[in-house]
């Protein structure tokens, strides 16, 4: 844990004024946006969501991909069909 100190003058004591680890640093959320109330809460938080969503975008590319070939088949083959 990294602190950050600082002379006070007043009471000629080297003081703790802060910490430089992100758990010991509060989050001013505004926007209501995190459940944690501190920096690494809220990174973790963002990190998760970026795992999640990457996740998703693969899962839509190989979508993607599987529609890709259908179509070119389709263009290639005709699409079949009809009633009479």
């Amino acid at each position: 844990m990294g602190v950050i100190i600082k002379f006070n003058p007043e009471t000629g004591e080297w003081e703790i004024y802060g910490s430089t680890d992100a758990r010991d640093i509060n989050l001013l959320d505004a926007g209501n946006n995190f459940s944690d109330k501190n920096v690494e809460g809220a990174l973790r938080e963002i990190s998760d969501k970026l795992s999640e969503t990457a996740a998703n975008l693969q899962a839509h590319k190989a979508t993607l991909i599987e529609h890709t070939s259908n179509i070119a088949w389709l263009k290639e083959n005709g699409g079949g069909g009809g009633g009479g």
